[in-house]
């Protein structure tokens, strides 16, 4: 399974929950306001010492505070489920199959190789594996940029990523780090996906 498949699985069902979410938060806004007219043309008919005015401008002021405060609490949620999506995806990194994690690894090592990083720093786990054949499909895969890698004796926790490393550089591909970067650079677009507009 892919990066890209990890996170369109994850977006789909974010989809569906943002969907329900909007829905939820909509009748309860609308409840809310409703309540709230009904409350306020009571006190309004009640309180006979306030000038009309001054009645009239309160039920506006409290009208108004009540559509505030439904729209904070929407876009608590939002966040809140925003921020879901990229737990998820870190998530399911971290329990992919022996298979999968191989395959992420490689396509990513793939992509932010760069000759001035010798070695491959992997997880325990995965140390604990024969990697022979890994490391020679990796190699196979980067050798058009450089001479190729090997692991590292250092360890990285389980299920943690990799670093690729070199004499005076290091390329960080944690997932946690990987999960914080697109966090940055898609933020915007998965808000777009999920609620169907800009944050």
């Amino acid at each position: 399974m892919a990066l890209e498949d990890i996170t369109k699985r994850i977006l789909n069902d974010a989809k569906k929950e943002a969907n329900k979410m909007i829905k939820k938060a909509q009748a309860e806004y609308e409840k809310s306001l409703e309540e709230e007219k009904v409350l306020l043309k009571e006190e309004e008919k009640e309180s006979k010492s306030k000038a009309k005015e001054e009645a009239h401008e309160e039920v506006k002021r409290r009208i108004a505070l009540a559509r505030l405060e439904a729209r904070n609490k929407v876009l608590q949620e939002q966040q809140d489920l925003l921020e879901g999506v990229f737990t998820k995806a870190l998530k399911k990194l971290r329990n992919l199959s022996d298979s999968e994690y191989k395959k992420v690894i490689k396509k990513i090592a793939t992509e932010k190789y760069i000759p001035e990083t010798d070695y491959i720093i992997v997880s325990k786990e995965l140390k604990s594996k024969s990697l022979d054949k890994f490391i020679s499909d990796l190699n196979t895969a980067i050798k058009r940029k450089g001479k190729g890698l090997k692991v590292s004796k250092e360890v990285l926790p389980e299920r943690a990523g990799f670093i690729l490393k070199g004499k005076e550089m290091e390329v960080n591909c944690t997932w946690d780090v990987i999960i914080n970067s697109l966090k940055e650079e898609y933020s915007k677009k998965v808000f777009q996906i999920l609620f169907g507009e800009g944050k």
